[in-house]
């Protein structure tokens, strides 16, 4: 089969895990013997290139660039948000041509889109308009954003504005039948924003085999080495991740133990300001010596690094579509603790697999490390429970039979009404 793939970012550009997903997605496809062509942004380049399979040459959404550089504690000024949405008009018609051409050139079987939110909607547009089956990988929520959006009250030259400009004029064009959802949650949200419940199918994420770790071959967890526990958090540096609960659940457990020491390592960039704010927290709750920040790492050195922590902390605000490192960690066997919100309630069962506490809460996350540092044989549990769940639901192998047999479904879907409409 002959697949168009369709992102705004591809590695080893990349800021998050869905354009991970794509990549492990991309290779996995190819070595079942698919002709993969992947068309995505020239963002991280001078100018668009094309390397191999990889057709580097879409305009990405000025707005990505606004999102990095903001203090994203304070609001962007009204008027540089105005002029970078009405950016988005100029790109939206060149994307389109551009994403004409290579399905000219390429002659897909099926087109694989996994993300738009920093392209427009305009490549879907000419998918839809070349008359290829079409198949949208959702691991977000922005083209349900998108839609709320340009559905919002106010006048009609405000509504009109937001049509053009935030592509839900487009949104209204195109003819959305095939979605693979990353979790029920955000397929709920994708059903209660109006998009229709027919042709929808959930897919998570999944980890190679080869890359998984059996816990029998890793120290058990929550036994203190040189008299320390080790925890991590890895994630953007962002104030939706949470980071900051995580260091002032530190605080708490730096009061109230004073045995085993209990550090935490920070790993994963952001925007300066707000690393320059966790860093001010440290120093005001005193909490220098426990809390490291490494910085971004390699995929490679994080998974490498894993084996020696004895819990990851997965701390999110915010509605997470599913939990990428979730699953990474938990096939190393490194015992979870995360945030009960969004998508993660799908990959972890309370108390089975990993621990779940409230959204922002500090003394519940203090109060969770504690349970395992009391009860070591609770801790090796979830781990081996972790890794069993991946290994049952969440490997990549498993995930990409999903994938491929609803993408075939998909051709032969458009192949049926061709051929009902002949006749």
């Amino acid at each position: 089969m002959k697949i168009l793939v369709v992102s705004d970012l591809y590695p080893p550009f990349h800021v998050g895990g869905y354009e991970l997903n794509c990549r492990d997605s991309v290779e996995a496809l190819i070595s079942r013997g698919h002709e993969i062509t992947v068309l995505t942004s020239s963002w991280g380049l001078n100018r668009g290139l094309i390397q191999e399979n990889v057709y580097r040459l879409l305009d990405f959404d000025p707005s990505f660039l606004q999102d990095q550089s903001r203090n994203r504690l304070q609001k962007f000024d009204y008027f540089m948000d105005r002029l970078i949405q009405l950016q988005r008009l100029l790109i939206s018609p060149k994307n389109y041509r551009i994403t004409r051409r290579v399905i000219l050139t390429t002659q897909p079987d099926v087109v694989y889109i996994w993300h738009l939110g920093h392209l427009t909607v305009s490549p879907a547009l000419a998918v839809q308009d070349s008359g290829l089956p079409a198949c949208f990988r959702i691991e977000d929520y922005s083209l349900a954003r998108v839609k709320q959006l340009a559905g919002k009250k106010g006048s009609f030259l405000k509504k009109l504005y937001r049509s053009f400009v935030f592509g839900g004029r487009d949104i209204e064009k195109l003819r959305l039948n095939h979605f693979l959802f990353i979790s029920q949650y955000v397929k709920q949200y994708y059903v209660q924003s109006g998009y229709p419940a027919a042709g929808m199918a959930v897919v998570p994420s999944g980890v190679p085999v080869c890359s998984m770790l059996n816990p029998l071959n890793r120290a058990d967890p929550f036994v203190p080495r040189d008299g320390a526990i080790r925890l991590v958090f890895t994630g953007r540096v962002e104030p939706e991740k949470g980071p900051d609960i995580a260091i002032r659940a530190m605080a708490i457990l730096k009061t109230e133990l004073s045995y085993p020491s209990v550090h935490l390592d920070i790993i994963g960039d952001g925007n300066l300001d707000f690393l320059g704010y966790l860093n001010q927290l440290t120093n005001d709750l005193s909490v220098n010596d426990r809390v490291s920040f490494l910085g971004r790492l390699s995929q490679s050195e994080v998974l490498s690094r894993f084996r020696y922590y004895d819990a990851l902390l997965f701390t999110s605000r915010w509605e997470e579509p599913f939990g990428r490192v979730l699953i990474e960690a938990m096939a190393q066997g490194l015992p979870v603790i995360a945030a009960r919100n969004g998508g993660v309630p799908e990959i972890i069962n309370d108390s089975e697999n990993g621990l779940l506490i409230p959204s922002e809460s500090p003394p519940d996350l203090a109060n969770a490390i504690k349970t395992l540092l009391r009860d070591p044989g609770s801790a090796t549990h979830l781990s081996h429970n972790a890794f069993i769940t991946i290994r049952s639901r969440f490997t990549l192998e498993q995930i990409i039979d999903q994938m491929e047999d609803y993408l075939f479904s998909v051709v032969k879907t458009r192949k049926d009404e061709a051929y009902s409409g002949s006749n």
